[in-house]
């Protein structure tokens, strides 16, 4: 998964931002993505649109790289968060060359006259082996459709997944009051109508 990303420049080191934060708009996410396909395709890696949020890129070399999500790296210092691992000099050396085209486009000056960030990154996260399920529920999250979705994969059946995000925003705070406070949310709210839609019947599994 890539996401479009802006790199602020701390005191002595670079720190992402918060990709919500970058309120990029489906006509500049495209202008930008257009701009840095031909990099990726020049060196065989695929680079596809999914939405102004959140691109895939095809680079089977690469699916051992460590990564970690933007949740996760969102106020530090990126030094510690980029991806490390095999391919990570290649995939370093790729996203300079984005850097340098993004940083003299047209497109980043007209944000920032209009108080926007500038795109000025990509952060890569959430890799896999093409023998592994396809990240396609990452497309429909950060695209801001409802969690509940259908995972439509290859080989498995069309059973609902349900993903809850809600106790991300304290434990990256690490916040552990609120935490607890919203994992019992979570039991009130989802876990005893789940189990007691098992108990009926009414879904006959739950993983």
């Amino acid at each position: 998964v890539l996401q479009p990303a802006h790199f602020h420049v701390a005191r002595d080191h670079l720190v992402l931002t918060d990709p919500a934060q970058l309120a990029l708009d489906e006509a500049d996410a495209r202008t930008l993505f257009d701009a840095a396909q031909p990099l990726f395709a020049e060196l065989g890696y695929g680079l596809r649109y999914g939405s102004s949020a959140c691109w895939f890129l095809q680079a089977d070399a690469w699916s051992a790289l460590r990564t970690c999500t933007p949740a996760a790296a969102s106020g530090h210092n990126v030094d510690v968060w980029l991806p490390h691992g095999a391919g990570e000099r290649d995939w370093r050396r790729l996203h300079n060359e984005v850097q340098i085209l993004w940083h003299i486009h047209p497109l980043n000056e007209q944000r920032e006259a209009r108080g926007q960030h500038r795109v000025n990154a990509l952060w890569l996260w959430g890799g896999a082996a093409d023998s592994e399920p396809p990240p396609g529920i990452f497309a429909q999250l950060l695209a801001g459709s409802p969690a509940n979705v259908r995972a439509g994969m290859a080989g498995t059946s069309d059973s609902p997944l349900h993903i809850d995000t809600s106790l991300a925003p304290s434990a990256l705070a690490a916040d552990w009051g609120g935490w607890l406070a919203a994992l019992q949310d979570i039991d009130r709210r989802q876990a005893a109508a789940l189990l007691a839609a098992l108990r009926s019947g009414e879904i006959a599994q739950l993983t």
